[in-house]
């Protein structure tokens, strides 16, 4: 039997990671009999635990302390290293975001262990030992890791599980009070700024509208911005609008990525590479635009367009504005 710790930061921001009850619902199905620990860190918890002891987990740690209300890797990382001595695990999993990635990354060096990182997929064998499946080689091949090392220490991508309802469980709570002062940490918060695009992130748009290589220049996602503007919505790019600095990393889709599910999403000159689909593909409706007709994104289109775009999108918005 395996020990399961799965750890999320609430901090200054009042907002749990959006997958830490994807990644509880994942192993609470995979291993239903592997007692499962939710550790939270941040200031003013106790509220939050109405919103897990009926989660299906075993366990509640709420970790608090006044230096824990803003991130710093170091002092969350010292805190989760403190817990572990008093409740071991088995297997780490952590959100694959900066935060998580971060303590992921400086917990599994103070321990000596080996990290996986932006897991997409996972198993179980019949010995209980844990499978990992994550995309590599510059996202043109998945590798499946097994760990040599103990505990193993691993970080899930945002959006790779499903939510799903769980059997209520006596979840025990414990309230863990760690004994930190600032002067121990080489990092202090000076501000705090927030960030003006927070409300512009792709993983909660409706309807996207997401640009490829076959774009062909970064001012022909001017056109896409217009169109998503008429929808409502926002646009998005792949790894390789990404790559040629024709959008920000923060709006690409695929595994290393963000992964999506919006009502509508439209590809724009994108191939439909494997890692690509991977991050789209839960969409609810999907339309392809794209000048060959053999394009891989057509496999899993609801809709499909053949054709130049900047002749197509052009069309689309010229009849949004007459609908409006």
């Amino acid at each position: 039997m395996k020990k399961i710790l799965i750890t999320a930061a609430y901090s200054k921001d009042k907002h749990l990671q959006k997958n830490l009850f994807e990644i509880i619902s994942e192993i609470s199905r995979l291993t239903p009999d592997n007692p499962i620990t939710v550790l939270l860190l941040g200031h003013h918890i106790n509220h939050l635990k109405e919103e897990f002891i009926h989660r299906g987990i075993d366990r509640l740690i709420l970790a608090e302390h006044p230096l824990l209300e803003n991130f710093t890797c170091e002092a969350y990382t010292h805190v989760i290293g403190e817990i572990l001595k008093e409740y071991p695990a088995d297997i780490l999993f952590f959100n694959s975001d900066f935060q998580g990635q971060a303590i992921a990354s400086r917990l599994a060096g103070r321990l000596d262990v080996g990290l996986a990182a932006n897991i997409t997929a996972l198993e179980f064998d019949a010995q209980g030992d844990i499978h990992l499946i994550r995309p590599s080689f510059g996202e043109n091949k998945m590798a499946k890791l097994k760990f040599l090392t103990h505990p193993q220490i691993i970080t899930i991508q945002e959006g790779t599980f499903d939510v799903m309802p769980l059997p209520k469980k006596n979840c025990e709570v414990i309230n863990f009070y760690p004994k930190l002062a600032a002067e121990d940490f080489p990092t202090k918060i000076l501000a705090i700024v927030e960030d003006i695009q927070k409300n512009n992130q792709i993983e909660d748009a409706d309807v996207l509208v997401a640009g490829g290589r076959g774009i062909g220049h970064a001012k022909g996602f001017l056109l896409l911005q217009e169109l998503a503007h008429l929808l409502h919505g926002e646009i998005a790019g792949s790894r390789a609008a990404v790559d040629l600095n024709w959008i920000p990393f923060s709006k690409q889709v695929g595994q290393t990525g963000k992964i999506v599910h919006p009502s509508i999403y439209i590809a724009v000159g994108i191939s439909g590479a494997m890692q690509h689909l991977a991050g789209m593909r839960k969409s609810k409706t999907i339309i392809a635009i794209n000048k060959n007709p053999y394009a891989p994104i057509f496999q899993i289109a609801d809709y499909g367009i053949v054709g130049e775009y900047e002749t197509i999108i052009p069309q689309l918005i010229q009849k949004l504005k007459e609908n409006q």
